[in-house]
Formats: C-alpha cells, structure tokens, sequence
C-alpha cells in the first residue's frame, strides 16, 4: 500500500484457511466419480475434513450456495476439476516471486468458464462472508480455534502494524481505531477473484472510503493487462518508496494541485504503476483537496511566529523555522504517518516557494 503494512502476523493463518480450501479442489480432481464422496474425503483430510463436511451437510439457507458449488463441481467432467484446482493454485501462488516468469504472472482463475468460476465464487464466497465475517473457521493449523473476523484484525493490528491502527494505509487519513472501523479490502476483488477473498497477501485494512468510494470493484488489472509486474502489489511494494510528490499551480485552478511521479533510479515500471494505483484511489485529487487547509494551517502559524519576534522575521529565518518543522515532521511520521502529505507540502513550499510565501505571510 502507500505506506508500508506487514503482513507477518496475520499471513500463517490466513495461508492455513486458503490452502485447506484449496484442498477441496484438490480433492476434487483426483475423484473419479462425481458425487462428494464422504468416506474419502475423511480419510483425505482428517479432523478438519469432518469439520468443513458437517458446513457442507447443515441445512442452512446461509450454506445452500457452498453446497450447490460442491455439487455442481463433482458434477464435472474431472479434467475440467483439475484444470480448476491448477488455475487456483497457480493464482494463490501469486505472492511468490519465484513462481514468476522473466518478472512476469498472469493469475488464471477469472480465464475458467463461467460455470467454473460460478462455483469458485459460491464456494470461496460463503467461507469469506459467512464464516470469516458472521461465524468463524475450526481448523488445527489456526492459533485461534474460533478464527473469525475479529482475531483476523486483533492479529493484523499488532507489531509493525500498530503504527497504522489510526490511519488508513491508501490514503493516510485519520481514524479513530482500525480494528473496528476500518474495512477488510481485497486488492484483486472478490467478485472477480474469489479463490484470493482470503489470501494473506489480497487483504489489507483500509477507510470505508478508499474501499467503497474510491476503489469499489475495480480490479488493479485494467482490459487487456494481466501481467502482474505492472502493477503495485499489497505488501511486497510500498507505494511511497517509489513516488515523490510533485505540486503545481495550475493558473485554472483555486488551489494548488499534487502530482505523483516516479522516483529517480526507481523501477522502471514505476510511472504505469503509479498511473493504475491512483486510478484506483484517486489520490491525487482527493490530497489537492487538503492543500488549502495546510496552507493555511501555515500561513497561520508563521503569522504568529512573526508576531513573537516583534514583527520581523527576515527570509533567510523563516526558511530556517521551516527546514525545523519539517525534520520534525519527519520524525514524527515514524509513529503519524498521517503527517506524510503535510510534511511534503512544507517541504516544496520551504524548496521552492519561499520567497512567495513570505510576501504572503510577512
């Protein structure tokens, strides 16, 4: 994401639930039959097999889809089943760079037919919304035995993601507590990828803004592009690593603007990566948005500090009194994050429009 997010404390639980699903789908492919055949599947995958068979036979009107997928899968012809189960364990391999090709992954799973993908998204989806978000996995592998939404967010909150607890992550804004008012994102949406709706390194706590406003369903993958490379990704890129913010003046404009553009000696893929990461999130329009306010949070500030020295404060002072806010703000970003988009702003106003600024405030 724009900031960094670690995916450390919450990613062995998260893989134990996705490669135990994927497990069905393994199951599935060797089966020559094409009814669930129950005897099997006990001795195929144990205790957490009688677990997911009793989801599987509980008449609930919750469970019927989960059920119907199950049914509708074992009713394939079992080269189509093993097709399935190989596009989705290439795509939940998606994280690992040595899975790719010359810096290149295309996942495969949104290519099945569209019955295939039908059953992934009844089967994959009852697991994320009913028994992640309404009740919870009782699989061994899990360090919690009643694994819900709730320990999902305890553990991604905690170590190196306790800075960001008050602040989203995309857009850097203020919230008062990420584990009860932010929303559980998938970067590759789980309309259209299902099989990754609970895969460690797709989901990632962010404002009900970034996603429902601004990302919503879009995919990260625009038409024709499936080459993951092209992209940013969740936890293996850190946005903020590879932009530098720009600010303009537009002379139609009210305001200033932020532009973000590639870092120098950077990736060179970086310009199309940050293109299509702020397609996503619309940044740059919503942070020209705040400008105003932090310059006039500046202009304020300065005014006051004039008043204290009597009314005079020379260029080469206020330069000075800026260049120490902003190491301080610099500091500071290391436990406020949020601080980032003003501490930039400070900075271009201190590099790059000082004079002006001081005709302003003085």
């Amino acid at each position: 994401m724009f900031w960094n997010i670690d995916v450390k404390e919450q990613e062995q639980d998260l893989m134990a639930i996705s490669r135990f699903l994927l497990s069905v789908f393994e199951f599935a492919a060797g089966q020559p039959g094409n009814i669930f055949p129950e005897k099997d599947w006990l001795d195929f995958a144990g205790k957490d097999g009688a677990w997911f068979y009793r989801l599987y036979e509980r008449d609930t009107e919750n469970g019927k889809n989960m059920r119907r997928a199950v049914d509708r899968l074992f009713r394939m012809e079992q080269g189509m089943r093993e097709t399935i189960y190989k596009a989705i364990k290439h795509d939940m391999e998606f994280m690992d760079k040595q899975a790719w090709k010359n810096g290149r992954f295309s996942l495969e799973s949104d290519q099945l037919p569209d019955a295939a993908q039908k059953i992934l998204k009844d089967f994959f989806g009852y697991f994320y919304d009913v028994v992640l978000c309404t009740t919870h996995f009782h699989l061994n592998e899990l360090s919690d035995p009643m694994y819900s939404r709730k320990e999902l967010a305890k553990d991604y909150f905690k170590g190196k993601n306790k800075k960001i607890r008050r602040i989203c992550p995309v857009c850097l804004n203020t919230i008062s507590n990420g584990e009860t008012d932010e929303d559980v994102e998938h970067y590759f949406p789980k309309s259209k990828y299902p099989c990754l709706c609970l895969h460690p390194y797709n989901l990632y706590f962010c404002c009900s803004a970034c996603n429902s406003r601004f990302k919503g369903t879009k995919s990260p993958l625009k038409g024709k592009q499936r080459n993951l490379g092209s992209i940013f990704l969740p936890y293996l890129d850190t946005v903020k690593e590879q932009v530098q913010l720009e600010f303009e003046n537009p002379p139609d404009a009210d305001s200033e603007i932020v532009k973000l553009h590639p870092v120098q000696d950077g990736d060179p893929n970086a310009g199309e990566k940050i293109k299509e990461f702020n397609r996503l999130f619309s940044l740059e329009e919503r942070w020209s948005g705040q400008l105003e306010d932090y310059y006039m949070n500046l202009y304020l500030w300065y005014q006051e500090k004039i008043k204290e020295k009597s009314g005079e404060m020379s260029l080469e002072q206020l330069r000075e009194e800026l260049e120490a806010d902003i190491e301080r703000n610099r500091i500071m970003q290391s436990v406020q994050p949020g601080r980032y988009l003003e501490g930039e702003y400070t900075k271009w106003i201190a590099r790059k429009q000082l004079k002006a600024f001081y005709e302003e405030i003085k």
